[in-house]
């Protein structure tokens, strides 16, 4: 049964319960029923939690001022039963005014904002004695103490203070050691409080420098090339803003989930604002995940702890940036018509083949075992005895990528990838394609009135002609440009190393951003 703490007072719920069954004086009838509206005679009101407001929980200890058996300092349970009725509260309940209850504790507070409060019978010889005793030390401390400014912090001490401190000499001590105890202690005061203000201000500091500074806020020349792929700080910043005004009203997807609205769609006239939460990064911050994700290879754990995301965060962050980057690059990849070939074919090439247009290869790129069988047979590929993805690549003279097909499963001939992707169909009349011995095209390039530069075939084991052998030489010289061009593609980790299975079905995404990253570079054949 909770009790008033104060030392005292018997206010309890049993005087609650009892007065609910009472008859009211005014009403009539019993105050349980209903038709009653007088207020209780009290309230019991629980302690301050250590947890939302320590500081008042002691403060409403120290007012009680209660001895244990073992003489030490009563403290209020833990569970929460310990009450303080509303006879002590000024306002009759703890307010922002008067959170403290000092009123009809039992002993005499010592606070002259508040109106003294008639004290029980059996309480005023000791109350007496106790205003007499403080009386008594005040006017020792004014006769003792000059006027110096920590002398007079200890006579408002004396007289303001909720409780005074005791000498353990005696009771109406007057001594220095008394004096400087208290200087002592008003000294430490001060030091608490300034060093609870700069914890204050170390924790508001703390606060806005991990809202405002992520990790890749500023990067410079020296690493921008080792962790996005791209050759210097101003091409990323020029990237940035050329996609910052639609990446600001892109949505980003919630998977599989779908809503199916029934309201009638609405037209609008310009494109709406996104909705939903702010993004916790910057599109800065988000665009550098992402090619931080293609360049090294990282971990979706691993990112969303260097950002300070969640993992499911960090994961749609990605899969919504990935297609929107291969949409708003994919133009970086085109089809050069002719003329621009030549103005840009180095010397050394255009004066062996100047109607060189373009150079092909495939690349195979290692994926996680499928656990599907069918699966597991599309991308097998018996040249590298591994699951893989191919696609083929077409490069200009000069380097640079000019075509992408689709993912292909590694079973796949790189003649079937040629003939069922739309690269044929580019081929002018006159142009000259090179390719590996891997690509008997002859027949389609004839009937689009172009023609095939392959190396020559071996011829088993005989050793091979001069002419050929100079034929071979003249043309592994000029098709070491698209292995190099796959090196490039390669220098993305998130293709050199075994593909994650989740990431299969976007592997045309990422082939294109790479692909088109890899353009922004300067050329590998300089004119």
């Amino acid at each position: 049964m909770p009790i008033c703490a104060i030392l005292g007072c018997s206010n309890s719920t049993y005087h609650l319960y009892k007065w609910k069954y009472d008859v009211c004086d005014s009403h009539k009838c019993k105050v349980a029923t209903g038709n009653c509206f007088c207020p209780p005679p009290f309230k019991l009101f629980p302690f301050p939690t250590e947890r939302r407001d320590g500081a008042a929980r002691l403060r409403w200890a120290k007012l009680v001022n209660r001895k244990n058996q073992k003489g030490t300092h009563w403290l209020p349970h833990p569970n929460g039963y310990s009450r303080v009725c509303s006879k002590h509260f000024v306002d009759g309940e703890p307010t922002e005014l008067n959170p403290d209850p000092v009123l009809n504790l039992g002993y005499l507070l010592l606070d002259p904002p508040m109106s003294p409060r008639a004290l029980p019978r059996r309480d005023v010889t000791p109350s007496n004695k106790r205003r007499k005793s403080v009386t008594a030390m005040q006017s020792n401390v004014d006769q003792h103490v000059d006027d110096g400014p920590d002398n007079k912090r200890l006579r408002a001490f004396v007289v303001d203070h909720a409780y005074v401190y005791k000498c353990s000499c005696q009771e109406n001590c007057n001594c220095t050691g008394c004096i400087q105890k208290q200087k002592d202690i008003n000294k430490l005061t001060d030091k608490v409080e300034i060093l609870v203000g700069k914890v204050e201000e170390l924790k508001l500091k703390l606060k806005n420098a991990s809202v405002k500074k992520h990790f890749c806020s500023n990067i410079n020349d020296k690493n921008v090339r080792r962790l996005t792929g791209l050759s210097s700080t101003e091409d990323l910043d020029n990237l940035c803003e050329y996609l910052k005004p639609k990446a600001m009203k892109m949505r980003y997807c919630e998977g599989k989930k779908k809503v199916v609205s029934t309201k009638v769609p609405r037209n609008f006239k310009r494109t709406p604002k996104k909705t939903g939460p702010k993004s916790k990064l910057s599109v800065k911050d988000e665009m550098i995940l992402v090619l931080m994700k293609l360049r090294l290879g990282l971990s979706m754990v691993f990112l969303a702890s260097l950002f300070g995301l969640s993992v499911g965060t960090c994961s749609k962050i990605f899969y919504t940036w990935i297609k929107f980057l291969a949409i708003q690059l994919k133009p970086l990849i085109f089809w050069p018509n002719r003329d621009l070939i030549r103005s840009t074919q180095p010397k050394q090439i255009i004066s062996k083949w100047p109607s060189l247009r373009c150079i092909l290869d495939c690349t195979e790129i290692f994926i996680e075992r499928p656990q599907h069988l069918q699966l597991q047979a599309l991308t097998w590929s018996e040249h590298n005895k591994h699951n893989t993805v191919k696609l083929l690549v077409g490069i200009a003279p000069n380097g640079m990528i000019t075509f992408l097909s689709k993912a292909w499963g590694g079973r796949s001939s790189d003649a079937h990838i040629v003939r069922k992707s739309e690269f044929l169909n580019l081929v002018d009349p006159g142009d000259c394609i090179m390719v590996d011995r891997e690509f008997p095209i002859q027949e389609e390039l004839k009937f689009r009135q172009a023609y095939l530069e392959i190396l020559p075939p071996s011829d088993g084991y005989q050793q091979m002609t001069t002419e050929k052998v100079h034929q071979t030489k003249k043309v592994a010289n000029v098709r070491i440009h698209v292995e190099r061009a796959l090196g490039r593609l390669k220098y993305f980790n998130i293709l050199g190393n075994i593909l994650p299975i989740t990431l299969v079905p976007h592997i045309d995404d990422i082939f294109t951003v790479c692909a088109a990253l890899c353009n922004l570079l300067p050329p590998l054949v300089c004119k």
